[in-house]
């Protein structure tokens, strides 16, 4: 079994726990950093990246959790497609440093990004093709 640390937008966040749940696949156990919620995360359904709530969060404890997560994982997945998200970039990053195998959902037409080619393992245009690779490990 594989365990996969999902990294995705916050904005984004129900669209992609429910695409993640749709998968039913029982070959992964998943890391999503937004659920189940942690008791120091302090969000609901309605929250939006903003400044109001970035304000209220405990970074801290948040970004050293999730890297703790991250370690104990053997892929990183992000998805990108389009919602503001500096924290995905980051845990890219992070998962390359990592010595983890970095795959990316890229539906938004930036798949040959030099940066994002650098870090990845490779890059998935869909999420059809991601879960065809999903299926298969």
């Amino acid at each position: 079994m594989k365990k996969i640390y999902l990294a995705h937008p916050f904005d984004a966040k129900n669209e992609i726990y429910n695409w993640q749940k749709s998968l039913k696949l029982k070959n992964i156990k998943w890391f999503n950093p937004f659920y189940p919620r942690r008791p120091f995360e302090i969000w609901d359904n309605n929250d939006m990246s903003s400044n109001e709530y970035y304000l209220k969060l405990q970074y801290k404890k948040i970004v050293s959790e999730d890297l703790k997560e991250m370690l104990d994982c053997d892929i990183v997945l992000a998805i990108i497609n389009g919602a503001k998200s500096y924290g995905t970039i980051q845990e890219i990053v992070y998962g390359f440093i990592f010595h983890k195998p970095v795959y990316i959902i890229c539906n938004i037409g930036h798949h040959n990004h030099p940066w994002l080619l650098y870090h990845s393992k490779k890059i998935f245009k869909t999420f059809k093709e991601a879960e065809r690779w999903l299926k298969s490990l």
